[in-house]
C-alpha cells in the first residue's frame, strides 16, 4: 500500500473519531443540563435499564436515556442536528402504538426530546415536571 494511501486512511479514521467523539460531548452536555434542570426542582433521577417493560425508541443516530422518578419515567432522546422532524414522526408513532394510564408530556428540543411518562395522578409531579421541561427550552 502506497504511503500516501496510508495516510490517507489515517486522515480519514482520525476525522471520523473525532466527529463521534464531539457528537458525544455535545451529548454528555445535554445530559448534564437535563440533569441539573431535574435536580433544581427537587427531582431525583435515578439511571433506568431498559427493559421489557421499556418503549424503544431505537432510532438511526440516536442514543436513548430512561431515568427512574418518584411517580414515572423519563426517556431522554438525543439526535442529530438535522433530524427533528424524523424523530417526531417516529416517536408519535411509537407513542400512538402504546396505551397508557395516565396522559403524557413529549416536549422537543434542536438536539433531543423528552417523554414523561407518569405512572400516578399525583399532579404535584406533573406540574414540576412542566417546570422543567419549560426551563430547557
Amino acid at each position: 500500500m502506497s504511503q500516501f494511501l496510508k495516510q490517507y486512511i489515517l486522515i480519514a479514521l482520525v476525522t471520523i473519531i473525532s466527529g463521534c467523539s464531539v457528537n458525544d460531548k455535545t451529548t454528555n452536555s445535554i445530559k448534564e443540563n437535563v440533569l441539573s434542570a431535574f435536580e433544581e426542582e427537587g427531582i431525583e433521577l435515578s439511571v433506568k435499564k431498559a427493559n421489557s417493560n421499556s418503549i424503544p425508541f431505537d432510532y438511526p443516530n440516536s442514543k436513548e436515556s430512561i431515568y427512574q422518578i418518584d411517580g414515572g419515567r423519563i426517556y431522554c432522546l438525543f439526535y442529530g442536528y438535522d433530524q427533528t422532524k424524523q424523530i417526531e414522526k417516529k416517536i408519535r408513532a411509537t407513542l400512538a402504538e402504546t396505551e397508557f394510564l395516565y396522559p403524557l408530556q413529549v416536549s422537543y428540543y434542536d438536539k433531543f426530546a423528552i417523554i414523561f411518562i407518569p405512572t400516578t395522578d399525583n399532579t404535584e409531579i406533573t406540574e414540576k415536571v412542566d417546570l422543567v421541561l419549560d426551563r430547557l427550552k
